[in-house]
Order: structure tokens, then C-alpha cells, then sequence
């Protein structure tokens, strides 16, 4: 599943890529809206894992060492921001970004 997640993602951002290099002004419109669903997507992730990480901590206390193991296999797969999806999430993003500046970066010039 998780491949082909990775390949519809692959094939958005090259529909992008391509949206931006041969009509910028198109791209114009829907780069700030993307931007802006992936930062809140990924900030409300964080906040989701934090808050599963300082539930996790309020009831370890209650956690007998028997169901410790247990616990933490169940908390680690409600977490979703593992360190390389956050890296992901801030390349796409900063990739995005840099397909805004793209018509400036090229001068203005009309693509091929």
C-alpha cells in the first residue's frame, strides 16, 4: 500500500513540475493553496503525535511491566510522523516552493 501512495505522490508532483515549467500562471494559482494544505496537514500531524505521545505518558504510570512492550507497539502505530515522512513533508514542500520561483528564476522566459 504504502508503494503505491509513493507512486501516486510521484505522479502528482511530476503533473506539478510540468504544470509549472510549461503554464506558470496556472500554477500560480493552486501553488499557495497546496502549500498551505501541506503545512497545516503537516503541523496537525505533529500535533497528533504529540498529543499520543503525552497521553502515552500520563498513563504510564498505570502500564504494569508485563504490557509495557504491548503499550508502546500500540502508541508507536497510531504515530504518524515518523523522522523521514517530516522530511518528506518539508522537501515537497520546499519543492513546491521552488516551482513558484520558477518563472523568476528563468527570467520570465517562455518555456520550450
Amino acid at each position: 500500500m504504502e508503494k503505491l501512495v509513493q507512486g501516486f505522490v510521484l505522479t502528482g508532483v511530476s503533473g506539478l513540475t510540468y504544470l509549472a515549467y510549461y503554464h506558470p500562471s496556472a500554477y500560480a494559482i493552486i501553488s499557495s493553496y497546496l502549500v498551505t494544505v501541506l503545512i497545516v496537514s503537516w503541523i496537525g500531524l505533529a500535533i497528533w503525535d504529540a498529543g499520543s505521545g503525552y497521553a502515552y505518558y500520563k498513563v504510564m504510570k498505570y502500564i504494569t511491566k508485563d504490557n509495557f512492550d504491548e503499550a508502546t507497539n500500540v502508541v508507536e502505530s497510531i504515530q504518524f510522523m515518523t523522522i523521514t515522512r517530516g522530511i518528506a513533508f518539508g522537501v515537497l514542500i520546499l519543492y513546491l516552493s521552488f516551482l513558484d520561483w520558477l518563472p523568476r528564476i528563468l527570467s520570465e522566459q517562455e518555456p520550450p
